[in-house]
């Protein structure tokens, strides 16, 4: 059995190596292109040397002003976050009033231990979130005693206005472990392609929630 279950798990990470070696070359081509990559974005300065990024973007077709009550009532417990239901409870298909006056210094919850720190909200154009091991260590309910790898995350999503009351959403998630330990070092490409697919499902998620809202009116 023990042999069954290793056997399985070594079958398992080299299939999620193959396909992260296969998705790396396409996984920005459908909206996120090279200038979105390489160019700097609001709340790149609060992770300096990160050891991981990923950047995407998708077109809208609602304005601004429709997009951003999805965005600000994000979270677990809340909206959730648009992508895989299991994550959270089931997401929320309409905009939901109580969760609409998110303020900086607030916690924006990705599980029930806490989540990220909101530190930039400039309203209908950009909301910058971010999380590090001090943050992590003041969340409401985080054990005491239980230690805290070091590691600094941040995650900005922007709002372009296109013409034709079409948006583009941009999405930023950067961050760091200082210490690269070799376990470290071996799980970063998983971690890189959860992510990757975590923000593409959320962008459609969001997507899919704005434009029929904007159809509905």
């Amino acid at each position: 059995m023990f042999r069954r279950v290793i056997g399985g798990t070594v079958i398992t990470g080299a299939a999620y190596y193959a396909a992260y070696a296969g998705i790396l070359p396409w996984k920005h081509r459908p909206e996120a292109s090279a200038d979105d990559r390489m160019s700097p974005l609001p709340g790149d300065a609060l992770v300096h040397s990160p050891t991981y990024t990923e950047t995407s973007a998708i077109v809208i077709n609602a304005p601004p002003s429709e997009i951003w009550p999805w965005l600000v009532q994000m979270g677990y417990g809340r909206a959730g976050l648009y992508a895989y239901d299991r994550l959270d409870r089931p997401t929320a298909e309409r905009i939901l009033p109580q969760f609409q006056n998110l303020a900086v210094g607030a916690t924006l919850p990705t599980h029930p231990e806490g989540g990220f720190r909101v530190v930039a909200v400039e309203h209908e154009r950009a909301l910058i979130l971010y999380a590090d091991s001090a943050v992590a260590r003041e969340q409401a309910g985080w054990p005491l005693g239980r230690h805290v790898p070091e590691f600094m995350v941040s995650w900005a999503f922007l709002l372009e206005p296109l013409p034709d009351h079409r948006t583009r959403l941009i999405a930023r998630y950067r961050a760091s472990v200082p210490r690269a330990t070799k376990g470290n070092r071996l799980l970063r490409p998983l971690t890189g392609l959860g992510i990757f697919r975590l923000q593409q499902r959320q962008l459609l998620g969001i997507k899919a929630r704005a434009e029929h809202a904007g159809r509905a009116h």
